[in-house]
């Protein structure tokens, strides 16, 4: 089996700390190419920004309420992005993910592939107790506030961008901005909602497994954890919800540094038999970009 056939049935999990949305960019550009390329069947980034305003696609120079020296005064940087929407603001203790996968692997057109993303976020809400709701092209919504907004992009039949969570961050940086063409007043968070509100690595854990869970793959899992990553390691059998049973693994790998904050998992699977793939398992070492600073 070749590099690229192999590459193609591995999935990779990336969790990095406080992240600049251009180095951020410039990751999940980078694995669009390994996915279009078959070198890698698909990745989702979870990681938190530093404070920043996008600008998307379908921005409205109405929804954004202050200049860019403004911006600059309070400490938040305003970028122009190709993703779907309008103006939306990421910053510290809000869980963004950035989803790169194939449309064609995952049987989606593009509006399919949103009510996918959504139902991940909706899945991860109830578990803590929150209903949350369609309402709209994209996002997802509790009562009348919204708490995630979703904006993705397509190149080559490979989704790149992904949805921000409102887990606790500082929510009068949304006055900036009508975002998503929306009053800052009607945006929410799990904080808002939860007292107490769940931790940043709670939801980005449960917001991970949905997301692995909701895959159109039936798969066993083995978690393998490198030296690297100071944890010794571990082989324990683990049931994604909503997964029948079937004869295909997947290995995951943690390795990062504590200097870095960076936690990468690579997830390496192999769908069931019904996807003409032989059952094997196999253990890939990492290859990301340096630290992100």
């Amino acid at each position: 089996m070749d590099d690229r056939s192999a590459g193609a049935r591995e999935f990779r999990l990336i969790e990095l700390g406080l992240t600049r949305y251009n180095e951020a960019l410039e990751l999940q550009l980078n694995l669009h190419a390994d996915v279009r390329a078959g070198r890698l069947g698909a990745a989702l980034v979870l990681l938190e920004h530093y404070p920043v305003i996008t600008l998307g696609a379908g921005m409205r120079p109405e929804n954004l309420l202050a200049t860019e020296r403004e911006l600059r005064a309070q400490g938040i940087e305003l970028v122009r992005t190709d993703r779907g929407g309008d103006a939306t603001y990421h910053g510290p203790g809000q869980l963004v993910g950035y989803a790169i996968v194939s449309l064609r692997a995952t049987h989606c057109d593009v509006h399919g592939f949103l009510r996918f993303l959504e139902s991940v976020i909706i899945s991860a809400l109830a578990d803590f107790g929150v209903v949350g709701t369609r309402n709209g092209p994209a996002g997802v919504w509790v009562g009348e506030k919204k708490i995630c907004s979703i904006g993705i992009a397509v190149r080559g039949g490979v989704t790149y961008h992904g949805f921000a969570l409102n887990v606790n961050p500082d929510l009068r940086h949304f006055r900036f901005i009508n975002p998503c063409g929306l009053s800052w007043e009607q945006i929410t968070s799990l904080e808002c909602l939860l007292n107490p509100p769940p931790d940043m690595a709670a939801v980005r854990a449960c917001v991970a497994e949905h997301f692995r869970s909701h895959l159109p793959c039936a798969l066993n899992v083995i978690l393998s954890a490198s030296e690297e990553s100071g944890a010794g390691e571990q082989h324990r059998p683990v049931s994604g919800k909503g997964f029948p049973e079937t004869t295909g693994t997947l290995d995951v790998i943690l390795s990062g540094s504590e200097e870095s904050g960076r936690r990468e998992r690579i997830l390496h699977f192999v769908q069931n038999d019904s996807s003409g793939l032989s059952p094997q398992s196999s253990v890939l070492s990492p290859a990301l970009p340096g630290p992100v600073q």
